[in-house]
């Protein structure tokens, strides 16, 4: 999918007389593109290239994603064939949004109810700074006619209040499909809404369980609406003529959290903010966002921590000393292991000749007499070093070059079969397999008691020069982690206690205690903490808060992002129905790419 940011991009990179070229080579479509984007607005915003373009939005309230997806209804899943769509979104960027009129206004403005101020109801509403579609159209495209359906009060009075036309009957969805398909067979509306009530009705009294017969059989009775209100539309005179937009979308699904998580960074597994949407239109593709479930913080939330520069030149620099006590990094014939850790190399900083390096390891000497392992920095790549102490000696190189000043993470897994003299050695970079099961010979083992040092090692380097950089959540587990855990982990910045992987877990370095620490600690069961070495008094605390693709930590507000979700819905309305979007206006959520190339891109938005 391509979001509108990404269009944003693709302008400064191409200047505006080859933004339409971008578009065309980006989006998937099987339309000649139209290339006539406007490079100029009205002061108010107003402009309006319609096509003869219509939306129908049908809203459900309590149709939980996931217990639809395993319902599988009819009339839906016939849709999907020619829809772009997610059955794990998320009613909206915070959990204000899993209160259903906070839901609404989500759905209908395109904020989110820390502007709308919209929550459990609308006695605090700011609907004039943030309009719904119905109040933004009558002010913008007053040629658009709107009608809206529902079979909620609230619904009613606060968000179709500036409808052309709008009718509420409580608590009878079936009216609500009546008045629907009534006005497909009559009007001349660009934009109708019908919202339904029953399924969460049924939800709120029986539960929101796709094996609870009460819940199944109203969601299958929203379903028979939805078939009678396709067949309406295509039966229309000129639907030929005509190109529809059918958005069906759901928001939240009761006040508890059936999966109990109390767990922030399981946000997509709220039971109650599960929501799904569909965009539909004949000449769509079939696209499931996040098919594979729970999608990635990478790229999404940021990563905001703080860590200590580790830098140097010659004998003098900083570095993170942790005396092995417990013997923790021993390595005898038997034994299994795992390194990760993250690190970011800085582009400017002390500089010179960059060639075995420590990063992270307990090796002080680069040739025989090692004994241990080691990360080096090798120009803009890695060496792994590993030694014992008869004699036996490996450089393994790692292919990727990296500096390009982002977050990035190193790992290396060793295995070494109890009664042979053959380790088996795999190393990765942001999760993906560098060097595949390289055999290195041992002759005894690895059990020097050296201390582990992160950063600055003048013992071990032939040069003077260090580049500048920073390491963060340093984990060692005794044992071998399969490749699926190593993908799963990589990008975390903490390991939660339920992982059955948890109890091999020896060492635990966050490194992100503090300005002026000089304490590291390991959150580890060995809590064999570190300590800063800082002889000349140069260390500094770095605070960060980047969004990194290579770091997947706790969500923030962003993440809801990650999929289509109500606060898309109003911009992809606006976006089909032609209407300029005027920066000024705001909205918080994106548009997705649905197969079609003809959009309105406002200047510097």
């Amino acid at each position: 999918m391509i979001l509108l940011k990404n269009i944003k991009q693709m302008k400064g990179k191409c200047g505006k007389i080859l933004l339409a070229t971008c578009i065309m080579a980006t989006f998937a479509c099987n339309k000649t593109v139209v290339d006539d984007l406007p490079t100029s607005y009205p002061a108010d915003g107003n402009g309006v290239q319609s096509q003869n373009r219509k939306v129908l939005y049908l809203i459900l309230d309590g149709a939980e994603g996931k217990q639809i997806d395993t319902l599988a209804p009819q009339n839906i899943s016939a849709l999907l064939k020619t829809s772009v769509y997610s059955w794990i979104g998320m009613s909206g960027a915070n959990n204000k949004d899993t209160v259903l009129p906070g839901a609404w206004a989500s759905m209908m403005t395109g904020y989110n109810s820390d502007l709308t101020k919209v929550q459990t109801g609308f006695d605090t509403a700011n609907l004039k700074d943030y309009p719904s579609l119905m109040t933004r159209l009558r002010d913008v495209a007053p040629d658009i006619r709107t009608v809206g359906y529902s079979s909620s009060k609230l619904f009613d009075q606060y968000l179709l209040t500036d409808a052309s036309a709008k009718l509420l009957t409580e608590g009878d969805d079936a009216a609500v499909a009546a008045n629907v398909i009534s006005s497909l067979e009559k009007d001349s509306a660009g934009l109708i809404v019908g919202q339904f009530h029953s399924i969460a009705e049924a939800g709120d009294q029986y539960g929101y369980r796709y094996n609870i017969p009460e819940y199944a059989k109203a969601v299958s009775t929203v379903d028979g609406y939805i078939g009678e209100i396709v067949q309406a539309l295509k039966a229309r005179p000129n639907y030929a003529n005509e190109n529809w937009l059918l958005v069906i979308a759901s928001n939240e699904n009761g006040v508890v959290d059936k999966n109990n998580n109390g767990d922030s960074t399981s946000a997509y597994n709220d039971t109650r903010r599960n929501s799904f949407v569909i965009f539909n239109n004949p000449r769509f593709v079939t696209e499931n966002i996040g098919r594979d479930g729970t999608p990635s913080t990478k790229g999404l939330s940021a990563y905001n921590d703080s860590t200590v520069l580790l830098t140097g030149t010659g004998s003098s620099g900083v570095s993170i000393k942790v005396p092995d006590d417990k013997r923790v990094y021993d390595l005898k014939n038997g034994d299994s292991a795992t390194i990760e850790f993250k690190f970011k190399y800085l582009k400017s900083g002390v500089t010179g000749t960059e060639y075995f390096m420590n990063i992270v390891g307990m090796a002080t000497g680069f040739y025989s007499n090692g004994n241990a392992w080691s990360f080096w920095r090798s120009g803009n790549g890695f060496i792994f070093y590993i030694s014992d102490n008869t004699g036996k000696y490996y450089n393994i190189g790692y292919s990727s070059q990296v500096n390009d000043n982002n977050w990035h993470t190193l790992a290396a897994s060793i295995a070494w079969p109890k009664g042979t003299n053959k380790a088996h050695i795999n190393l990765y970079l942001d999760g993906l397999i560098e060097v595949s099961d390289k055999t290195v010979e041992l002759n005894a083992d690895l059990t020097s008691g050296k201390p582990l040092v992160i950063g600055h090692m003048p013992q071990g380097t032939s040069v003077g020069n260090y580049t500048d950089f920073y390491v963060s959540d340093f984990r060692y587990w005794k044992t071998l982690l399969p490749y699926s855990i190593i993908t799963q982990y990589d990008c975390k910045n903490e390991i939660p206690t339920s992982s059955p992987y948890y109890p091999y877990l020896a060492a635990d370095y966050r490194i992100n205690d503090g300005n002026g620490s000089t304490v590291i600690k390991d959150n580890s069961v060995n809590h064999q903490d570190g300590e800063v070495v800082d002889p000349s008094g140069i260390a500094q605390w770095y605070t960060f808060n980047e969004v990194s693709n290579n770091v997947c930590p706790a969500p923030d507000q962003n993440f809801y992002k990650a999929t289509p979700n109500g606060l898309d819905i109003p911009m992809q309305i606006y976006q089909w129905l032609g209407v300029i979007i005027n920066p000024s206006w705001n909205l918080e959520g994106q548009y997705w790419s649905n197969g079609y190339s003809d959009v309105q891109v406002p200047d510097n938005y």
